[in-house]
């Protein structure tokens, strides 16, 4: 199973925006090697249980998913950003998850 993370920030429509990457997720969960899945994983993992190594078997759940902005490690500028999620299984897209987020300095 791969995961495609795109990021697009929306400046008259939403433009491809610091990332566009795919992550083997058995691959990744034994041993993470991507920096940006890593701040993703780190950010979301207390909201799933999609926390053990494959093989998945039954449903999995992500509920009440906040995501503190100080601990992204990532500094993001204010703006509207879309966070497009393709979930790839036996080579085919089978699922794409939009999160829109808006993000504001004080």
């Amino acid at each position: 199973m791969d995961v495609h993370f795109q990021m697009f920030k929306r400046g008259n429509g939403y433009h491809p925006w610091m990332f566009n990457f795919t992550v083997d997720i058995c691959r990744f969960l034994r041993k993470p090697y991507n920096p940006f899945g890593i701040i993703l994983f780190k950010a979301g993992r207390h909201f799933t249980n999609f926390n053990h190594s494959c093989p998945y078997m039954g449903d999995q759940i992500v509920d009440g998913l906040h995501v503190d902005y100080k601990a992204l490690q990532v500094p993001i500028p204010s703006g509207e950003y879309l966070l497009e999620i393709t979930w790839i299984f036996n080579k085919r897209p089978q699922l794409i998850t939009n999160v829109y987020v808006t993000i504001k300095e004080d």
